[in-house]
């Protein structure tokens, strides 16, 4: 009787928490439906889309040239965006999951776009990695590389040099693991 009980209470608790993760997966979707993303600009399509202005144009030209230039020998995607601003109530993995399925950062058949995203207000960052290129740039990898080298430059406010320095530890993780076809 009593290891009846016990296995009742177990199947219980194990549906309760199967309920809740389902909801709140679904309340993060319906976050990213609810949040503007920009349209991305076409002509041409660029690596660097600053909104923010955050850049000077020589800063955009030179990161501008190295995502091509990397882009156009392993076919990997790797974009920037800045904002202005975000809504404060929303994840800024919402945002980062909402540009790359509207812009299709990366190819469809391999998955590997990297998304480096930047809200000035509130202060938020992220870089958000198709699946095909997990294996190589794990959440614990970006946030090592966000921790370790990025957020001392942004405190030191040298926004270029943050940038230039993420993209070679993103560039570096990736490596070669798809090329041009």
């Amino acid at each position: 009787m009593r290891k009846l009980l016990v296995i009742s209470l177990i199947f219980s608790v194990f549906i309760l928490f199967s309920f809740c993760k389902v909801k709140k997966e679904t309340n993060f979707k319906n976050k990213i439906s609810e949040i503007e993303i920009k349209e991305r600009p076409s002509n041409p399509r660029l690596a660097v889309n600053d909104f923010a202005k955050i850049f000077s144009n020589n800063e955009f030209n030179i990161l501008e040239q190295k995502l091509r230039k990397y882009y156009d020998t392993t076919s990997n995607e790797i974009v920037i965006i800045s904002l202005s601003e975000i809504d404060s109530t929303q994840q800024i993995a919402a945002y980062g999951l909402g540009y790359g399925k509207k812009w299709k950062v990366g190819s469809a058949e391999k998955d590997n776009g990297v998304i480096l995203l930047i809200s000035l207000k509130p202060r938020k960052i992220r870089i958000e990695v198709g699946k095909g290129l997990e294996d190589c740039l794990s959440n614990e990898k970006c946030s090592k590389i966000l921790s370790e080298t990025m957020i001392p430059k942004l405190k030191e406010n040298k926004m270029y040099e943050a940038f230039d320095l993420v993209i070679n530890e993103i560039q570096k993780s990736i490596g070669n693991k798809f090329k041009m076809d």
